[in-house]
């Protein structure tokens, strides 16, 4: 099975939250509600959702917050 993961870039976290609340209400499946991920680097900010084909979509930013 061929795995595919896409990350869109947000503009600030509230569009990380309101892609991972769209996304869930059009019927996608939670697969890591937005939060920081100091595993990728410190000012990581993301969600993750599987579509109805399966596929790892990401939104994220990568911005301290007094920036974000």
């Amino acid at each position: 099975m061929t795995r595919i993961h896409v990350a869109f870039r947000a503009k600030n976290r509230a569009e990380v939250d309101a892609f991972y609340q769209s996304a869930l209400a059009g019927g996608a499946q939670d697969n890591g509600p937005p939060g920081p991920r100091p595993d990728y680097a410190p000012d990581y900010y993301a969600c993750f959702i599987l579509d109805p084909n399966g596929y790892n979509i990401e939104a994220m930013i990568n911005r301290p917050l007094d920036k974000a």
